[in-house]
């Protein structure tokens, strides 16, 4: 699972889900977007942009890495 530090945790399969960044508290570092470049951008300030799509079960370790890697935990996922 993804573990209750993530956010979302998986239970029985649930998919899909989308990835969030919480603006409030994300700092603009960009770890995320080095972990996870297909999957999350950056705009002109350094603020991570989320594709808002579902993620396929395949995107889940580009996923779980990118939350992983938020010094903020700012970064989360929501079905």
């Amino acid at each position: 699972g993804w573990g209750p530090a993530h956010g979302y945790v998986r239970d029985g399969g649930v998919w899909p889900v989308r990835l969030q960044i919480d603006p409030a508290v994300c700092d603009g570092l960009g770890m995320c977007a080095l972990r996870a470049p297909d999957l999350i951008s950056m705009d002109p300030w350094g603020y991570p942009i989320v594709d808002s799509r579902e993620l396929a079960e395949s995107d889940a370790a580009a996923a779980r890495r990118a939350m992983k890697g938020c010094p903020r935990r700012a970064l989360y996922a929501v079905d």
